[in-house]
């Protein structure tokens, strides 16, 4: 059981008045420039995740975040800020009522401001939670929600266009997944998206929930590029086997996930391309091929997966982008001023490891974006669920001890290897995904999906 620190501080905002109408577009862009600001602020203070919402005027009931809080030994921190025009936002902080045993549950936070943050020290139970503002007698305004430590929020999916695909062990997935289906396909091609909870849990619903918010965070891209889209949910186990690492990094391809040899854990990689056959036969019982080559997208955890998937994979993958890929994409080389890169530093291990040559030819073929903001500190190579302390001194001794540090490196040992490889670094940004990288990553995937089409026969 965890502490879950909420603080807040409320600010009042000059009281100038605002007709209960739409608000203002200029003055609405203004508000989300500053949670954005705020945002940034939070994730180089540790919040590992923020959620954005605009609150409208009227209508008839309030909005609602569903926040699922897992088992956690440590303490949680949570910062709401609201911002809104022509009157005050009502917030209450509620346990489920299924978590609350009998009756209506009592509210744990209640507050209401027209501007500022606000501030709740209280340990709570793992479960779920209910996080309701009203902004109805107001003329709207916007929220950020912010929490360091695990949690994920529930987001409300569309039945008509999300399937929830039950594990098949005989099919060779171990794992559920869910597969998305936009309104519109224009491309053959399916986007897969990795899922990372940010924390180690076999918990079906936890991972369930997960892989959901994921779905949900990437269907807008999946929307604009016409392409259905699959999100697995695979666990990163408890290792009691390995007090060091605690877990296996699954969500990351780690060297521990790729010699794992309890079944249904083994060999994600390929229990992916098998969720990814089964998506593609569902689609053609409904009239609709895919392509056997895939979009992949990923950041952070999930980033280093899909850079090591291509690696494995690289005639499935037509395009990939990795965002801040554990502070080391993988080298594509064996050897670097007379040391050995064994996995997943680089490839000196890679026959013994995966039982296949690596097909650098094939690589060459595959399209990728890679990315991260020049503030970006999360490295992973200093943690031992990620890397070995062998693996850490090799890596600074040969590369630097940043990401930042590296980065030139990275980008100059991919284009001596003719991977065609785009690398961007973005100013000024820490640990996120931005708006403009999200635009990026969207017309990368453009680009490649229009020149895809152009060779098909």
């Amino acid at each position: 059981m965890g502490l879950l620190l909420l603080v807040i501080a409320a600010l009042v905002a000059n009281p100038a008045a605002w007709a209960a109408e739409a608000m203002p577009e200029a003055v609405l862009n203004g508000l989300r420039q500053e949670a954005g600001q705020r945002s940034q602020a939070l994730i180089q203070q540790g919040f590992n995740l923020t959620h954005g919402l605009r609150l409208k005027a009227g209508g008839s009931e309030s909005q609602r975040i569903s926040l699922l809080l897992p088992p956690f030994d440590g303490e949680r921190s949570l910062s709401l800020w609201v911002s809104v025009q022509g009157g005050d936002a009502q917030v209450t902080l509620t346990p489920a009522a299924a978590e609350a045993g009998k009756g209506a549950a009592a509210a744990l936070l209640t507050w209401s401001a027209r501007q500022g943050e606000t501030t709740l020290q209280r340990r709570l139970a793992p479960g779920r939670y209910e996080l309701d503002l009203d902004a109805r007698a107001s003329a709207g305004g916007v929220a950020l929600l912010a929490i360091k430590g695990p949690a994920l929020v529930l987001p409300t999916l569309d039945a008509a266009r999300v399937q929830q695909v039950a594990a098949a062990p005989a099919q060779g997935f171990h794992w559920p997944y869910y597969l998305y289906l936009p309104k519109q396909i224009k491309s053959p091609h399916l986007l897969v998206v990795p899922n990372n909870s940010g924390f180690a849990s076999e918990d079906p619903e936890l991972l369930s929930a997960a892989a959901a918010q994921e779905l949900n965070r990437q269907s807008a891209l999946a929307e604009r590029l016409g392409v259905a889209m699959l999100v697995p949910s695979f666990p990163r186990p408890l290792d009691p086997a390995d007090a060091e690492a605690e877990n296996i990094y699954l969500h990351a391809l780690s060297r521990a996930a790729m010699q794992t040899q309890r079944p249904e854990w083994r060999r994600v990689d390929k229990q992916l391309l098998a969720m990814i056959d089964d998506a593609r036969q569902r689609m053609a019982r409904q009239g609709q091929d895919l392509a056997p080559q895939v979009l992949m997208s990923g950041f952070s955890a999930s980033g280093m997966f899909v850079n090591r998937f291509a690696f494995m994979h690289p005639e499935r993958v037509l395009a990939l982008a990795s965002g801040s890929p554990g502070g080391w994409p993988l080298a594509p080389l064996a050897r670097h001023e007379g040391a050995a890169l064994n996995y997943p530093v680089g490839v000196a291990d890679w026959t013994a490891l995966t039982g296949e040559p690596l097909r650098l030819a094939a690589l060459r073929s595959v399209a990728a974006f890679i990315y991260m903001g020049e503030q970006d500190e999360n490295d992973s190579v200093v943690y031992r669920d990620s890397y070995s302390a062998a693996d850490e001194k090799l890596v600074f001794a040969h590369f630097g001890a940043t990401p930042l540090a590296r980065w030139q490196t990275i980008q100059r040992l991919y284009a001596e290897q003719g991977l065609d490889a785009r690398f961007t670094l973005y100013p000024g940004e820490a640990h996120r995904v931005t708006e403009q990288m999200n635009a990026d990553i969207e017309g990368f995937f453009a680009q490649r999906l229009t020149k895809a089409a152009a060779t098909r026969p």
